[in-house]
């Protein structure tokens, strides 16, 4: 588990695609299916639903911004 920075709220990080990731997708098939690329993130609740997904690295959004907007921190939080 780590913690983002931004919000002080820890976040599990799981890397899924090739051999140096945490979850090997050797079929390709979580990439077809979640419709991201390597680049991209998704953000799951723990109630596994999707609270917001980047399909790649051009999205302007952090996922420090977007934490603040889903859990309604204060700016200085």
């Amino acid at each position: 588990m780590q913690v983002l920075a931004e919000t002080g709220v820890p976040v599990d990080v799981v890397s899924i695609g090739g051999p140096d990731c945490d979850a090997q997708d050797v079929y390709g098939r979580w990439h077809k299916l979640s419709e991201i690329s390597d680049a991209g993130c998704l953000l799951v609740r723990p109630d596994r639903h999707v609270a917001w997904r980047q399909v790649d690295a051009s999205h302007r959004d952090s996922l420090g911004a977007v934490l603040h907007g889903i859990l309604a921190l204060p700016a200085d939080a």
